[in-house]
């Protein structure tokens, strides 16, 4: 054989062992030998690709390198460009990319197509990319003022006027829970295994599971009206520029902007900073936002509001604040862009790759990317309240009213695919 198992070629004679050993170059031993190059050059490659491989081809732990541009599906591809053209969401283990790589990527314009034309890709997105087209009242069991909701373990959990708690698996049948405190909760989140909820008079609660809370002690009475979690640590704002930070949310050290006695209702955690939100001394006056790297050192910025900042979230790289009639729009906290809106927003969240913003006039504003909002069909109320579980948006607000949305289309049937980037944009599962 020309090759051994590992690629090695081996000669069936050496001519000078046989000069020495005294043996003629015969015409048979000779015509063997160039038998044996012509086989070994039938097994390989040619350079203009006339030589088609017949098996896979172990690289040995060795690259190709100098790869062309991919023109047809098959087409292998470098690395520059998969990380120049594709992109791994937060959502679902699916790829997007830019330009039409192929038959089986959907265009990235907010389609909505059958579960069982493309299962494995349904499977996958859910309803992360579901545009929301209203909402359907429910019934939450009572007529406190609901403040804050958050989603984990499970379970929808409600806070809200004298110290009202309220858990749901589904939205639609809720069980009170005890809290311990009758004053006012505000805000609550769930990261890290672990629900956190904040109220006036200083009140921090904590609960692993929605259920059984626990009072922790903020060494303040200033009322707390926003959490959040990042970086392993959980921080909660309030009243005059109260700041408290954990990284246990059971003990917490208090933290300051000097100089800084506005009110901060509102907290989120992205691009590795954490960013309050508030204004005014109480009620009213220009919009204002703080922000930390660490939760230890914080600094104050204006957002060119003139109206505070009742809530944030943060999603696809932004964050966002509403204010009144607006959204303000942020990469790090610091420099603003307001986008109009129609009607007054109190409290907005993100739902997986989309946001929703609800108010006064009802839950009015859903935005695929954060800058491009549509308005919903309002229900009568005033709401300050999401929560959303990776399929459904809850909405909640004053009297206990209550709502979950809706998306147009049977999610049981039917799915939808982001709608981003609907000129050059798609999709597949991997």
């Amino acid at each position: 054989m020309p090759f051994n198992g590992s690629g090695v070629f081996s000669r069936l004679y050496n001519w000078q062992n046989d000069r020495d050993d005294g043996i003629d170059i015969l015409a048979d031993r000779h015509d063997a030998e160039d038998d044996n190059f012509a086989d070994a050059l039938n097994l390989t490659l040619l350079r203009d690709g006339s030589a088609v491989p017949t098996q896979n081809l172990p690289m040995g732990g060795m690259r190709l390198t100098g790869l062309g541009a991919a023109v047809d599906p098959e087409d292998a591809v470098t690395k520059q460009y998969v990380d120049s053209n594709l992109s791994v969401p937060t959502i679902g283990d699916f790829k997007t990319t830019v330009g039409n790589p192929g038959p089986e990527w959907l265009k990235r314009d907010g389609a909505v197509y059958d579960q069982a034309d493309y299962p494995i890709l349904a499977g996958m997105v859910g309803q992360s990319f579901a545009q929301i087209t209203g909402f359907n009242a429910l019934s939450s069991g009572t007529s406190a003022s609901l403040n804050g909701m958050a989603y984990g373990a499970g379970l929808f959990v409600v806070v809200g006027g004298g110290g009202t708690i309220r858990t749901s698996p589904t939205g639609t049948v809720w069980t009170a829970r005890t809290s311990g405190v009758t004053t006012s909760l505000n805000d609550v989140k769930f990261e890290n295994g672990l629900f956190v909820a904040v109220g006036h008079a200083g009140v921090i609660l904590s609960s692993p599971d929605g259920i059984t809370w626990t009072a922790r002690t903020s060494s303040t009475s200033e009322n707390l009206f926003g959490v959040t979690f990042g970086a392993g640590t959980w921080v909660v704002c309030g009243g005059s520029g109260t700041i408290r930070v954990s990284v246990d949310a059971i003990f917490w050290a208090a933290r300051s902007v000097s100089g800084f006695t506005d009110w901060l209702y509102s907290a989120a955690y992205g691009n590795g900073r954490f960013v309050l939100v508030g204004g005014g001394s109480g009620t009213s006056g220009a919009g204002k936002s703080v922000v930390s790297a660490d939760g230890n050192t914080w600094n104050a910025f204006t957002s060119g509001s003139s109206l505070e900042h009742a809530s944030i979230t943060f999603g696809r790289g932004r964050f966002l604040a509403t204010a009144g009639a607006a959204i303000y729009s942020s990469p790090n906290g610091v420099g603003w862009s307001s986008i109009p809106l129609v009607g007054s927003a109190l409290r907005i969240a993100t739902l997986g790759s989309s946001f929703l913003a609800v108010g006064t006039s009802g839950a009015f504003a859903y935005s695929p990317d954060g800058a491009l909002w549509n308005i919903v069909p309002p229900l009568t109320g005033f709401w300050q309240a999401i929560g959303y579980n990776g399929t459904y948006a809850l909405i909640a607000g004053s009297s206990g009213v209550l709502a979950q949305s809706s998306t147009g289309f049977d999610p049981g049937v039917r799915f939808q695919v982001p709608a981003d980037d609907p000129i050059n944009g798609y999709i597949k599962a991997l």
